[in-house]
């Protein structure tokens, strides 16, 4: 991203600041690399903003949330980039992820107006590229050889998501049905419960 980020900045540069709104993400630093320290945070706006030769963001999104504590979340996160809003250096405070029920909760917890935006994956969906349809879960090729989770580790897991060690396929439930599992790299029988 700091390519990107760079590349883009140059671009700006020819672009007067009134005629762009500009958005980021904070939290992910690399591939499963999570940091939502109040000072990492911090520090990867102000980066940010070099980069992209800028002194503001109209809005940061916290990415994927489902990798912290909501109490860090609450506790420093958010805190953090408030400061940063009443500084002048952010306009807006969002928040990104895959679990609707998490990021409710976290809107709920942060009290009114902390979190003005919502992004949230669409899991389910024709459009999700998790999805078995678009995967493809129901064709002659399969599902490809990717692992979306690591399914040993607890924490990776998603509702859904198969709980079988050695497991490499995300189970996902479509228009309410029950999946069965049909990737070549797995050998159980796994079936996702019924919903709750």
């Amino acid at each position: 991203m700091t390519k990107a980020k760079t590349v883009l900045g140059k671009a700006l540069k020819t672009v007067t600041r009134d005629r762009y709104i500009l958005a980021t993400k904070v939290g992910q630093y690399d591939h499963c690399v999570f940091d939502f320290s109040a000072e990492r945070v911090t520090r990867s706006v102000e980066e940010s903003m070099q980069r992209l030769n800028v002194d503001y963001i109209d809005l940061i999104q916290v990415h994927d949330i489902e990798y912290a504590e909501s109490a860090l979340i609450l506790g420093e996160t958010v805190p953090a980039l408030q400061k940063l809003n009443q500084a002048g250096r952010i306009g807006h405070i969002g928040i990104t992820g895959l679990p609707l029920t998490g990021l409710r909760k976290l809107v709920a917890e942060a009290g009114h107006g902390a979190i003005e935006t919502i992004l949230f994956f669409c899991p389910y969906t024709l459009q999700d590229d998790a999805s078995p349809v678009s995967m493809g879960l129901h064709t002659e090729r399969g599902a490809p050889d990717l692992a979306p989770v690591q399914p040993n580790r607890a924490e990776d897991r998603a509702p859904g998501d198969c709980f079988l060690p050695g497991c490499w396929h995300q189970h996902r439930r479509a228009g309410g049905s029950v999946i069965r599992c049909k990737s070549r790299h797995c050998n159980h029988s796994c079936w996702l419960s019924e919903p709750r």
